[in-house]
């Protein structure tokens, strides 16, 4: 009787459960590829941040035979700006709010996104700083990135496929299913930091400013995007870093032009 019991009670809560899966709301904005087009894939946790650095490497490197994209979010599209994106990423690209943790019909007839025919596919989650709360812990982000990149296993090749993680406790297993596409951020940090303060000092400042100049050409080149006066000079102070140093004893009196010679000859300086 008690085994009867417990049946009763489980199967009544795993129906609610199942039921609020098929009724999930999801926001869509732009058309479907077609049923023969070929489309990279954008999914996970994404933050507008990521969306847009996406895009923008997207247009500074062209992906061979890839026209369309599709990104599958968890967060309300409200969040992703998508009004900031240009018309070009617009025109291309079809967004939709669902989870593959949670829909039953994505990947199956039920669903009109055949993600057979994704051809690349990128799995992402936000930086810790941006996480929900109900997935703070680097662990639980992690452990959901595995679960939807086992998800798309089904429809995509593992060689197809980047995959971003916080930590690198899972990027093993993925290694082990093919994936070795395995982007674990808290490692690139670490290493970057211990390079930084062993044989490659300066290295941190030098992706920095990489980093704010490629953001100031990308809007310099965008002629459908309104940048304020305000926000041009912050971008072109951040692109250059101002170091400043005292000057050695022997340096003191000389000219500019034998100092700029002298540490050209010695230090490979180039002013």
């Amino acid at each position: 009787m008690s085994g009867i019991g417990i049946a009763v009670t489980f199967i009544p809560v795993q129906l609610q459960r199942l039921q609020q899966a098929l009724g999930q709301q999801q926001t869509r904005v732009g058309i479907l590829p077609d049923r023969s087009e070929p489309f990279a894939l954008l999914c996970g946790d994404i933050s507008k941040a990521q969306l847009q650095i996406f895009f923008r490497q997207v247009s500074a490197h062209k992906l061979i035979g890839v026209n369309r994209f599709v990104v599958l979010c968890t967060c309300p599209l409200a969040e992703l700006c998508l009004d900031e994106l240009g018309h070009e990423e617009m025109h291309r690209t079809y967004f939709e709010q669902i989870d593959l943790l949670r829909s039953l019909a994505l990947g199956t007839r039920a669903h009109r996104l055949l993600l057979r025919n994704a051809s690349q596919v990128f799995v992402l989650n936000r930086p810790p700083s941006l996480a929900s709360e109900a997935s703070v812990a680097l662990g639980d982000q992690d452990e959901q990135t595995a679960i939807r990149v086992l998800t798309l296993l089904t429809f995509v090749r593992a060689r197809n496929m980047c995959v971003q993680l916080q930590a690198s406790d899972n990027a093993p297993m993925l290694r082990t299913l093919g994936v070795h596409n395995v982007i674990c951020i808290n490692e690139f940090k670490l290493r970057l930091l211990a390079k930084s303060i062993t044989d490659c000092r300066g290295i941190v400042t030098l992706v920095a400013n990489l980093l704010h100049t490629a953001a100031k050409d990308h809007l310099d080149s965008r002629t459908d995007v309104t940048v304020s006066e305000h926000h041009k000079e912050y971008l072109e102070g951040a692109s250059c870093e101002l170091m400043v140093f005292p000057l050695p004893v022997w340096a003191v009196g000389r000219r500019a032009h034998r100092l700029y010679d002298v540490m050209a000859r010695v230090d490979g300086l180039i002013l």
